[in-house]
């Protein structure tokens, strides 16, 4: 079966011939070993800027999925389908929280909906990881119902927009799906929500700090922090920060300030109870004639207009407002959509600096190992068309 291989489990005396270390030289290793040395370097996603190779350690990757473990409620019956690369955070967090918890692991080398669905029911999949271009593949997958997908009990969106958690807990029938969110400097995950959370807080936040972990939101522009309710910069304070950028000081000195909270580049607000909801990305945000727009709201918007599949919204720049929304739209196969239906559906329900000044269709994104689509890429592309087409006229 294309993307699954059968894998041979070796023996202790297979392996040692393998050319294994005797056990001498592994205990000397164990015994040199402490929380606070570094574990791993893990690559940024590389979506908004250069990926940077941040510096975690083996406490607090341990400390923070033992937590993990008890938030999804993972035991020995469970099986978890990784079809996600495992050298990112969201690949360690699964690996490590299986070992933690005793429960199994079964590896695809790519996400196809087919195949999900085909491994789920032949393996009696209880737990998968889900980012929105996984969600909307599965939406579209015509042969869906054919599968037996019941066994799937939990999961993590990271994070989802809440139409299509709501589908994922429905449609699928993924009753205890949580949210998270998180980051390569972070040991992986700074909130979440638990299973036994309201589905209201956990398909509308990302959930509540971990232990031991602190949560801000400042202004972006003068670093003040911010009450509930108000959109500004993720800043974060605990245990599971990295111990900086490999080989780059550099950037160690952009994002971390003098009290040692480190700066997350993401937008959020924190909601009465103190659940942290995801806005996008301080790259991402738009400031069309002086306004900060989060493009993440102008592309859940765009969705729910029908036949919309999928949007992505980036800034570009304008003579008169500074820059402006430019909006790629993939809709589903079938549906008729045009830019100006779009824009006149945004002129009626959103600030009029809110609506895309461009439209482009597209079926094809350009996306990162983990299935997350690469902004930037797309931002580029858009101003090179425009400048191209200014330049022809």
């Amino acid at each position: 079966m294309a993307g699954f291989k059968e894998v041979e489990a070796l023996g202790a005396a297979q392996l040692a011939a393998t050319g294994g270390k005797p056990d001498t030289e592994l205990k000397a290793r164990i015994a040199g070993l402490s929380g606070q040395k570094i574990a791993q370097i893990l690559y940024t996603s590389g979506t908004t800027s250069f990926p940077k190779g941040a510096m975690v350690c083996h406490g607090p990757l341990l400390q923070n999925n033992f937590y993990a473990v008890d938030c999804l409620k993972l035991t020995t019956d469970d099986r978890y389908l990784s079809c996600v690369p495992l050298f990112t955070a969201t690949g360690t967090f699964y690996t490590l929280a299986m070992w933690l918890s005793g429960a199994t692991m079964v590896i695809v080398d790519q996400f196809e909906p087919r195949l999900f669905c085909e491994m789920v029911e032949r393996e009696r999949i209880t737990v998968s990881f889900f980012v929105d271009t996984i969600v909307q593949d599965l939406k579209s997958f015509s042969d869906l119902e054919r599968y037996d997908l019941s066994s799937l009990r939990t999961g993590t969106g990271a994070p989802l927009p809440t139409e299509s958690f709501h589908w994922v807990t429905q449609t699928m029938g993924v009753p205890q799906l949580v949210s998270a969110y998180g980051m390569s400097e972070t040991s992986n995950a700074v909130v979440r929500t638990r299973c036994d959370d309201p589905l209201e807080k956990r398909a509308n936040t990302n959930g509540r700090p971990v232990d031991g972990v602190r949560i801000r939101i400042t202004d972006v522009e003068t670093n003040e922090p911010l009450p509930n309710g108000q959109i500004g910069e993720i800043c974060i304070s605990g245990y599971v920060l990295m111990k900086g950028y490999y080989k780059r000081p550099d950037e160690d000195r952009k994002v971390f300030d003098e009290q040692g909270w480190l700066h997350s580049g993401d937008l959020g607000e924190l909601d009465p109870d103190g659940y942290l909801i995801y806005r996008g990305r301080v790259k991402e945000m738009i400031k069309p004639g002086g306004f900060n727009v989060a493009t993440q709201e102008i592309e859940q918007f765009l969705k729910t207009y029908p036949g919309v599949r999928q949007a992505v919204v980036v800034g570009v720049p304008d003579r008169r407002l500074g820059e402006v929304g430019y909006a790629y739209i993939e809709v589903h196969p079938g549906a008729e959509v045009s830019a100006e239906q779009l824009q006149s559906y945004c002129r009626e329900h959103i600030a009029s600096y809110k609506v895309p000044r461009y439209v482009e269709f597209t079926s094809a994104w350009p996306l990162t190992g983990s299935q997350k689509i690469r902004k930037l890429e797309l931002k580029a592309r858009a101003a090179s068309k425009l400048e191209s087409e200014v330049n022809c006229t």
